[in-house]
């Protein structure tokens, strides 16, 4: 029996490196800190091509992406492994792990495109790469499968205290992850069904249907 909750935070742990780049986001601001380690200023400079380059591990290698893919692969596989957990617990976990497995895709297919779609987590054969709206239409069917997400206010860990983790998705969460896909759809294909799709998904957001959420003023 794994633990599943354990396999999730794993799962959260590289979201965070590919998404917040560590302490990087820093060298692209330019805002002074008080520990510069081996940098010989408290403060970077805002330079785009040397904060791209040196985070190129992330941006130029899909491996973390697709470990996190595979985690979630892992999941699906095993779940009938699954005991002593509710079946409602379960489907929750399941949910997080498939947001993040549409997100993972999601920015697959924005740095490169054509990209293989993941097999199962017990097949080691290698896979051609997909077209982008294959990558694309993944992140989607993903995203859906994570709708049934309670609203941020009513996450909670499993002792049942409230979960105030921004890492944790909620339905508001899965609603602005489908907005942005279906927008960079309607660039890349220029169709306006996407531009309306987009702007559906972004609405339910922005009117507190899915959760309640404020614009910034500015």
């Amino acid at each position: 029996m794994f633990d599943l909750e354990k396999i999730m935070v794993t799962m959260f742990s590289y979201e965070k490196r590919i998404l917040a780049y560590g302490d990087r986001y820093l060298d692209y601001v330019g805002l002074p800190r008080d520990y510069p380690s081996t940098y010989t200023k408290p403060y970077q400079e805002m330079d785009y091509e040397t904060f791209w380059n040196r985070s190129c591990n992330n941006f130029m290698s899909w491996n973390n992406y697709y470990a996190t893919i595979y985690m979630a692969n892992f999941l699906r596989d095993n779940q009938y492994r699954i005991e002593n957990i509710p079946k409602e617990r379960i489907d929750y976990w399941m949910a997080q792990a498939n947001f993040i497995k549409g997100l993972m895709y999601f920015r697959i297919a924005q740095h490169w495109g054509e990209a293989p779609i993941a097999p199962g987590s017990e097949e080691a054969e290698a896979c051609a790469k997909s077209p982008v709206d294959t990558v694309l239409a993944e992140a989607i069917r993903c995203a859906e499968a994570a709708l049934i997400l309670p609203t941020y206010d009513k996450l909670t860990d499993a002792n049942g205290a409230v979960i105030t983790s921004r890492q944790y998705a909620s339905l508001g969460s899965v609603h602005t992850l489908l907005a942005n896909i279906y927008a960079w759809m309607g660039g890349l294909y220029d169709k306006e069904e996407f531009w309306k799709q987009a702007e559906k998904e972004a609405s339910l957001v922005i009117d507190g249907e899915v959760g309640f959420y404020d614009l910034e003023n500015n």
